[in-house]
């Protein structure tokens, strides 16, 4: 294991590697699936219009 610098952060290693996460919490579907039909899984234009408004006027 590396040790911490004098700031107490680790060396960086530029050759890490790590795996591509996958979204499998909550989300069974793929994302050819999704992109086949976007109308099954994004929210309705009521839930969108209410995700815009502003909690304070600009």
């Amino acid at each position: 294991m590396a040790t911490s610098g004098s700031d107490g952060v680790p060396p960086v290693d530029e050759h890490a590697r790590w795996p591509r996460p996958v979204p499998r919490i909550g989300d069974p579907t793929s994302a050819a699936e999704r992109r086949a039909d976007p109308a099954a899984w994004a929210f309705a234009p009521e839930a969108r219009r209410a995700l815009r408004r502003r909690a304070v006027p600009a």
